[in-house]
């Protein structure tokens, strides 16, 4: 029956995680990622992983205003250019107001502090992965861009690079 073949799937993933944990491997990923957000305090995020073991630089990405961090793995560029190059692809999700739109302020006073969250993110990604916490980048598109810009200014010190596509810094 239908019951019988999923209850033995499960038990086979049970055993293959069991066997990878033996061995040092790290299997959390699997109850997130591309399609599933990983929930922490605060919000949540999407994470993919290249192929290998690691460790991995990272590419924390920031979508735009409407958008949501699922959206970015689906993007085929973001795919061959950093996750077939061997980077891990993070993809926080902007606040989201009531069950209004997903956003950054990018600015002080905001509804979430950002840069905190985007580092609570990333601590939360090195649990689930094997990540290169020294080259770590940041970009994103239109709001996203100048997520990355108030990471950048406020946390600069702490990123490899950062890359803003039509975002600008906000005022004030």
């Amino acid at each position: 029956s239908c019951d019988e073949s999923q209850q033995k799937v499960r038990s086979v993933k049970l055993l293959l995680a069991g066997l990878l944990a033996s061995l040092g491997v790290s299997v959390f990923a699997q109850d997130c990622g591309p399609d599933t957000p990983c929930e922490i305090a605060g919000g949540d995020y999407h994470l993919r992983l290249p192929d290998g073991p690691g460790p991995h630089p990272v590419l924390i990405w920031y979508h735009g205003h409407r958008g949501n961090g699922a959206s970015i793995h689906r993007c085929g560029g973001l795919k061959q250019d950093f996750l077939d190059q061997g980077y891990a692809l993070l993809a926080p999700n902007g606040f989201r107001r009531g069950q209004g739109s997903r956003s950054y302020p990018a600015r002080d006073g905001a509804p979430r502090d950002d840069v905190a969250f985007t580092f609570a993110v990333l601590g939360a990604a090195k649990t689930r992965a094997n990540l290169d916490m020294t080259r770590v980048y940041a970009g994103g598109f239109s709001a996203g861009g100048s997520m990355a810009w108030l990471l950048a200014c406020q946390a600069g010190e702490r990123l490899a690079g950062m890359v803003s596509v039509a975002g600008a810094l906000r005022r004030p």
